[in-house]
C-alpha cells in the first residue's frame, strides 16, 4: 500500500482483505443466481425485460470481475509480490468505470428482486474498490453514489 508520512499504509490491508472477500463471496452468490433462480426468473420476464436482465446481468459480472482483479492488484503489493509503482499502471487500475457506474438503458422496475439485489450489491463493491483507488492515487475519479459506503470505508482506512 502506498504510504502515509508516518509509514503507515494509506489503506489497512484488512479493509482491502475485507473488501476481496466481500467481492468474491458475491461473485459465488451471483454464480449460483444466475446458474439456478436467474434462469427462471429471466424466462418469466417479457422479452425486453429478458434483454434487460442479460444486460444489467453483465454488468454485475463486470463489476465484480474489476473489482476482485483491482483488490487482488493492491493484495500482491501489500504481499511484496509487484511494486505500488507498477500496480499504478493504467494496465493495473481499476477498469471499466462507464459500464460499472453507468445507469441502465432502460428501466429496471420489471426486474425480480434477487436480481435488482445483485444489481445494489454489485455496484456498491465497485464503487467501495474505487474509492480505496482514490483514497491510494490522491486523483478523484467519478466519485461513488453511495455516501454511507464512502464514510464507512474512510473510517475503516482511518482506524
Amino acid at each position: 500500500m502506498s504510504r502515509k508520512k508516518d509509514n503507515q499504509p494509506a489503506i489497512k490491508p484488512a479493509v482491502v482483505d475485507k473488501t476481496y472477500r466481500e467481492a468474491v463471496a458475491l461473485a459465488e452468490e451471483a454464480s449460483i443466481y444466475f446458474r439456478d433462480q436467474g434462469l427462471k426468473d429471466k424466462t418469466d420476464l417479457e422479452t425486453v425485460d429478458r434483454s434487460i436482465y442479460v444486460a444489467e446481468s453483465l454488468r454485475v459480472s463486470t463489476r465484480l470481475m474489476h473489482a476482485i482483479s483491482w483488490l487482488m492488484t493492491q493484495m500482491a503489493v501489500e504481499a511484496g509480490e509487484i511494486t505500488r509503482e507498477d500496480a499504478a499502471k493504467s494496465t493495473n487500475m481499476l477498469g471499466g468505470k462507464d459500464i460499472c457506474l453507468g445507469e441502465p438503458d432502460h428501466s429496471t422496475e420489471n426486474m425480480p428482486d434477487a436480481m435488482l439485489a445483485m444489481m445494489a450489491k454489485s455496484a456498491n463493491i465497485y464503487e467501495r474498490a474505487m474509492h480505496l483507488e482514490t483514497l491510494l492515487t490522491g486523483k478523484a475519479k467519478n466519485g461513488g453514489k453511495n455516501p454511507v459506503a464512502r464514510m464507512i470505508l474512510k473510517l475503516e482506512s482511518e482506524y
